[in-house]
This record gives structure tokens, C-alpha cells and sequence, in this order.
């Protein structure tokens, strides 16, 4: 396992099964041997449903933000290669979250969904191994405190932003 494949997402909302599309996908590329980051991507997508205020505040992401971006359909093929078969994919809760959302949009894009490739979630992860009485909730904010991890550059809940963020957040919990 030399390569690491680091997710984040942005969503409309946070019912995948419903309604809720993706508005941002990042992707950060980790060689895990060598300790370094090797690649970053990420995109808006145009959910083509209206985006609450509320849900915008957290994100920054605005109607006006993705109106003229293409679709999900138009990035599902650059998805599928980032959670292609073996490939390790990790992130903060995207046991419960990102990969349902992903995995429920590329079905909606009429592709196959991938098979066999490893979850690495750092909130399950920290959940596991932090066994302080102090720690009382397992938020990538509250872990990245816990470790003394600077989010000074995270105004908002930026896709790469957090990548970068539950990468330290990884090295940490390893």
C-alpha cells in the first residue's frame, strides 16, 4: 500500500438516498512510503438542484458558485479511476458519508459501481484508538485541535482543504 488516494466532498444536504447531490469532489494523492503528496485535484460539479443557504454557509458554495459547472456525469470516469479496484481511499467519515454520496451518483450516472477497493476512515480509526475521557466527539475540527493540528487556512469546509487537514489528522492516528 504505497498510495493513498485522500476524498473530501461537499453536498447540497446530507440525504444521498433522497435528494442531496455532490457539489465538490477533491481528491489528494499520498505516497505513503515516501511521505509526500504526489497529486491534488478537485472540481465543482453543478448539482442541478437549488442549494439551501444554510447548507452554503458551511461550505461556501453558492447557487451562483456551480450554476454554469458541468454535471457529475461529466467527471464520473476521473471518480472511478480515484476509487478504481485495489485502490486504498481514505478520508474523515467516508464510511457513512462520501462513499455512499459517490457511490449513489455514479449509480445515477447509469455506470458500474467499483468493486473492491479499502476504506480508510480516520474517524472510525480515531474512535478506536483515542481513548481520552476529553475527547468527546470525533469531528475532523475537534481531532485536528486534539492534535494540534492548524486549520487556520480552513475558512470554510473546503473539499482539498479538508483532505489536507484528515491527512495530518492520518499521520497523527499511525
Amino acid at each position: 500500500m504505497a498510495t493513498i488516494k485522500f476524498i473530501d466532498i461537499e453536498t447540497t444536504g446530507f440525504f444521498f438516498k433522497k435528494h442531496d447531490r455532490i457539489l465538490e469532489f477533491a481528491e489528494l494523492e499520498y505516497d505513503a512510503l515516501n511521505n509526500n503528496i504526489t497529486n491534488e485535484d478537485t472540481f465543482l460539479v453543478n448539482p442541478e438542484i437549488y442549494i439551501p443557504a444554510k447548507v452554503s454557509e458551511i461550505h461556501g458554495i453558492y447557487n451562483k458558485d456551480v450554476s454554469g459547472k458541468p454535471t457529475f456525469d461529466n467527471y464520473v470516469e476521473k471518480v472511478l479511476q480515484v476509487i478504481s479496484e485495489g485502490s486504498y481511499i481514505a478520508g474523515h467519515n467516508i464510511d457513512r458519508f462520501d462513499i455512499p454520496f459517490l457511490l449513489q451518483e455514479i449509480l445515477r450516472s447509469g455506470k458500474e459501481l467499483p468493486k473492491n477497493f479499502y476504506i480508510i476512515d480516520t474517524f472510525l480509526l480515531a474512535k478506536k484508538f483515542i481513548k481520552d475521557p476529553e475527547v468527546k466527539s470525533f469531528s475532523l475540527d475537534n481531532l485536528c485541535l486534539y492534535y494540534n493540528i492548524d486549520t487556520s487556512v480552513r475558512a470554510n469546509h473546503e473539499a482539498l482543504i479538508d483532505c489536507r487537514l484528515t491527512l495530518e489528522l492520518f499521520n497523527k492516528l499511525r
